[in-house]
């Protein structure tokens, strides 16, 4: 079976791209949060930086695209929301897909949520799932329409942009010690 993996939408110019952007975002009620600024958010995306660049070291090729996205978004300070939402959640399921390549069943049509629950088999701690979910939700969050006229908070913050952040380094940091062996 065929999978769609992609959509690129072209513009040409940058008033035509800033068009086409603005009805995407209106179209799914994004919402134009920036990173939160600040010494420790600083520190927070430098330790990012050197997380996924030691990663990228380790020669995981499948692993270039999205790392190199994520740390795009996470290092310019102009990264909205949704773009950290996006690449936090391809980051989660990039990790997943990795983590589980040793169960012997097809994953492909298994939902993220379902795939994060799979963990619990192979030893992962609850605590770290915990964070994956909180990237599937921002991703969600992120992809799709939402109705924010029943929602309370009806859109998320720079405080939540914050915690993904947080997120984003554990995950990272625990998943480069699996991929060095210091997990059994």
């Amino acid at each position: 079976m065929l999978y769609l993996e992609r959509i690129l939408f072209v513009a040409y110019g940058a008033r035509a791209a800033h068009g086409l952007d603005e009805a995407m975002n209106k179209t799914l009620n994004r919402v134009n949060i920036m990173i939160p600024k600040g010494k420790l958010m600083i520190g927070i995306r430098q330790d990012i930086h050197a997380k996924i660049n030691q990663i990228l070291s380790l020669n995981h090729p499948s692993a270039h695209e999205t790392l190199l996205n994520l740390k795009r978004f996470v290092l310019n300070e102009n990264s909205k929301s949704f773009e950290l939402g996006i690449a936090a959640r391809r980051l989660t399921e990039l990790m997943i897909d990795n983590l589980l390549q040793e169960l012997e069943f097809d994953l492909l049509r298994v939902s993220l949520y379902r795939k994060i629950g799979y963990l619990k088999d192979i030893g992962i701690a609850e605590w770290i799932t915990s964070y994956m979910h909180v990237l599937r939700v921002f991703g969600n969050e992120s992809a799709h329409h939402q109705d924010q006229a029943c929602r309370r908070p009806a859109v998320i913050s720079q405080s939540d942009l914050g915690l993904c952040l947080f997120c984003i380094e554990r995950l990272l940091d625990f998943w480069l010690e699996y991929l060095q062996g210091h997990y059994p």
